[in-house]
């Protein structure tokens, strides 16, 4: 024990600069690992927000993970869910990731789909929302009938 006293007593500045080595790492440890909770918080903060407490997928084949762009649901599968006692609803609901593109600018976004008239996603701030107005099927003498172009494929 003396030895270490002693060693304190000669040696200040290698220990004064150990311990600041020591109190940086610490810090920047607790630095990324908050930054990491919250970058994974924010990466699934879109399909968390969404007014649902159940999301139904199509069966994955054998060996395969669940997957939002793998996942395929029938209309008559939907029906189906809707129709179990205990469902006060069921809605079906698109997401995709893609590019939007403006000038010469160019950013990934996620796109979710719903059926007009369905509880939306709740909007994060920065968010776009666009809605078509092409009802499934289309009312022949609506403003969204066959004789009015839509400006989204699906609806075409």
């Amino acid at each position: 024990m003396f030895v270490a006293w002693r060693d304190l007593r000669f040696a200040k500045g290698r220990f004064a600069l150990m311990g600041t080595v020591i109190v940086l790492i610490t810090l920047l440890v607790g630095l990324l690992s908050g930054l990491t909770a919250g970058l994974g918080r924010q990466n699934v903060s879109a399909v968390t927000g969404l007014p649902a407490d159940r999301i139904a997928f199509q069966a994955p084949a054998g060996g395969q993970d669940l997957s939002y762009a793998d996942s395929t649901v029938t209309r008559q599968q939907w029906r189906r869910w809707a129709e179990v006692p205990g469902v006060e609803s069921a809605e079906p609901l698109g997401i995709t990731i893609t590019r939007a593109t403006a000038g010469n600018r160019s950013t990934g976004v996620s796109a979710f789909g719903v059926e007009p008239g369905s509880p939306s996603p709740r909007r994060a701030a920065g968010s776009v929302t666009a809605r078509s107005c092409c009802p499934r099927p289309r009312p022949a003498n609506s403003a969204c009938g066959p004789a009015t172009p839509s400006p989204w494929p699906a609806c075409r």
